[in-house]
C-alpha cells in the first residue's frame, strides 16, 4: 500500500473509531458498531521470493454502511462500473446532466428528509411523470447528501442525480421537471398520493418550497465525465465537513 493510500486508510479508520462508532452504540447498534471497531485489524500482504518486498493484498472488511474505510471500497468499485458505462454512453453520441433536487431547510430532520424522498417519487415515477422521466432520463445514479443549511441553520437534504440522455435531447431548463418538482414539493403524500399544503388563507403554503437545478455535462471538457461521476459519488463517503475542519485545526 502506497503512504498516500496509508494515510486515507488510518484517517478513515479514526473517523470511525471517533465519530461513527460512538454514535452506533448510541444507537443501541452494538453489533455493527462491534464489527467496525475491528474493521481492518488484519492486513494481508505477500512477500516477494525474489526481491522480498511486501505487498499490500487487502484487509479485513466489516462492509457495515457507515463504515468509512468499506464505504470507500465501495465507492471505488461502482466508479470503475460506471466510467466504462458513461463513457460508451458519450462515444454513442449521447450526453450525461447533472440534477439537483432540494427541498426547504427545516427541523427535524426527519421532516425534510420524507419531503425530499417522496417528492422525488412522485416526479420520477408518478402518474403523468414516469413516461416524460424515462423518455428523456434511461438511466443514471442519484446519492443523498445531508447538511445544515449555510444560512438557515436548519437541516438540508438533498439528491445529487446524474442522468443519461439520448441524442440531442438536452435542454437547458426542462419546464415540465422543474413544474412537477414545484408542485410535488408543495405536496403532502396520502396514500400515496400528492396532497397540495395550503394556508388558512387559501394560498400555498411556501414553507414547502423546493427547486430543481439542471446542468450539461461537457465532454469536451478534460476528465468532464470523471469529475461529474466523482462528485456524485462522493457523498457515499463523504464526512461531516465539521468535523474535517476541526481535526484540521487541530493538526
Amino acid at each position: 500500500m502506497s503512504e498516500k493510500n496509508w494515510l486515507r486508510y488510518e484517517r478513515y479508520r479514526q473517523i470511525n473509531r471517533e465519530k461513527i462508532i460512538p454514535a452506533l452504540h448510541e444507537l443501541k447498534e452494538v453489533g455493527q458498531a462491534l464489527r467496525m471497531e475491528q474493521c481492518g485489524d488484519i492486513i494481508r500482504v505477500a512477500k516477494c521470493v525474489g526481491c522480498g518486498a511486501m505487498h499490500y493484498l487487502g484487509h479485513t472488511l466489516c462492509r457495515g454502511r457507515w463504515c468509512m474505510n468499506c464505504m470507500h471500497k465501495k465507492l471505488l468499485c461502482w466508479l470503475k462500473r460506471l466510467l466504462l458505462i458513461f463513457q460508451d454512453w458519450y462515444i454513442d453520441g449521447n450526453y450525461l446532466s447533472a440534477l439537483n433536487f432540494t427541498v426547504r431547510d427545516a427541523m427535524p430532520l426527519l421532516d425534510p428528509l420524507e419531503r425530499l424522498e417522496n417528492a422525488y417519487r412522485v416526479v420520477y415515477n408518478g402518474r403523468g411523470n414516469r413516461e416524460k422521466w424515462k423518455e428523456r432520463f434511461p438511466g443514471g445514479i442519484r446519492t443523498l447528501e445531508v447538511k445544515i443549511g449555510k444560512d438557515s441553520g436548519m437541516w438540508h437534504p438533498h439528491y445529487h442525480t446524474l442522468v443519461m440522455q439520448r441524442g440531442d435531447a438536452y435542454e437547458k431548463d426542462y419546464d415540465w421537471l422543474s413544474e412537477a418538482w414545484h408542485e410535488t414539493v408543495g405536496c403532502k403524500i396520502e396514500n400515496g398520493e400528492p396532497k397540495i399544503v395550503m394556508k388558512e388563507d387559501g394560498t400555498l403554503d411556501k414553507d414547502w418550497n423546493g427547486n430543481v437545478w439542471i446542468k450539461k455535462v461537457s465532454e469536451n471538457k478534460k476528465n468532464g465525465i470523471l469529475e461529474a461521476v466523482c462528485e456524485t459519488l462522493k457523498y457515499i463517503l463523504k464526512p461531516d465537513k465539521r468535523y474535517s475542519e476541526k481535526k484540521t485545526a487541530e493538526s
